[in-house]
C-alpha cells in the first residue's frame, strides 16, 4: 500500500524539526519502484537506507545499508580509531566477491535501463484501474492498493489505508483463500492465501498481467452472479 497523502514528505520534515534520522527499510522497494527506489518514486530522502539481496543481484546472502556521508562515516575505523567514538559493523559474508559482483552487474543495468521501470509501473497501475472499474461496476466491495508495480486486491467495506485496515475490515474472512485458489487453477500464483498481494518483477509480461486480470474479472463476476 503506498503512504496517503504527503504522509512521507510530512514525516521527512518532522525528522528534521527534531534533529533525528529519517530511516526508510527498502528491502521490498529498493530497486523495484525505480533505480532509487521508494526514495525516488516517492520523492523522499532519507537519511540512513536498508537493501536486500537485489544489491547481490537476487544472489543469496546479500545485504546493505548506506545514507548520508556524516552518518556512514561513523563506521570508518581509520577516522575514528577510539571505539567509543564510532559504531561497529561487521558480518561473515561482508564483501563477498561473488555477490558484488552479480550486484553490481543488475545495478549497472538496471541504471541503463530506466524504460523498464517505465513499462511496467504503467502496466500495473493501469491493472489497478482496471480492477477499480470492474468492481464499480459490479458494484463489489472491493478494491485495489499499491505503488508502482506493487498491487493489492481487498475485499473490504472501504478501500483499507494500512495492513491493518485490510485484516479487520474484510467483509469475508475466506475470500482471499477461495480467490487464490481460483488463481491457481487457472495457472496464476501469487504470495499469500491470506491477502491477494504482488510483487510482480520487471521480466513480467502483459500478457501475464492479462492472465490475471481475466481470472478476476471471471472470479468476481461469479462472485456478483454475473
Amino acid at each position: 500500500m503506498g503512504p496517503l497523502g504527503n504522509y512521507l514528505k510530512e514525516l521527512r520534515d518532522l525528522t528534521y524539526s527534531y534533529g533525528s534520522l529519517l530511516v526508510f527499510d527498502e528491502v521490498i522497494t529498493g530497486f523495484r519502484l525505480a533505480p532509487g527506489g521508494g526514495q525516488e518514486y516517492f520523492g523522499v530522502r532519507a537519511d540512513l537506507v536498508v537493501l536486500g539481496k537485489v544489491v547481490g543481484g537476487g544472489f543469496a546472502g546479500a545485504g546493505a545499508f548506506g545514507g548520508k556521508a556524516e552518518v556512514m562515516e561513523l563506521l570508518d575505523h581509520i577516522k575514528y580509531p577510539d571505539p567509543r567514538s564510532r559504531s561497529f559493523h561487521g558480518g561473515t559474508f561482508v564483501g563477498n566477491p561473488v555477490n558484488m559482483v552479480a550486484g553490481r552487474t543488475v545495478v549497472e543495468y538496471l541504471a541503463k535501463h530506466r524504460e523498464l521501470y517505465e513499462r511496467a509501473n504503467a502496466m500495473w497501475e493501469a491493472f489497478r484501474r482496471d480492477v477499480d472499474r470492474l468492481c464499480q461496476d459490479l458494484a463489489l466491495p472491493c478494491w485495489t492498493t499499491g505503488a508502482g508495480t506493487m498491487s493489492g486486491v481487498h475485499f473490504t467495506k472501504v478501500r483499507p489505508r494500512n495492513t491493518r485496515e485490510a485484516y479487520e475490515l474484510r467483509w469475508s474472512k475466506s475470500l482471499e483463500h477461495v480467490l487464490n485458489l481460483y488463481a491457481r487453477i487457472r495457472g496464476v500464483l501469487y504470495v499469500s492465501e491470506k491477502l491477494a498481494h504482488l510483487l510482480p518483477s520487471l521480466i513480467h509480461s502483459e500478457e501475464e498481467v492479462r492472465l490475471f486480470r481475466s481470472t478476476l474479472e471471471s472470479f468476481l463476476a461469479e462472485l456478483a452472479g454475473r
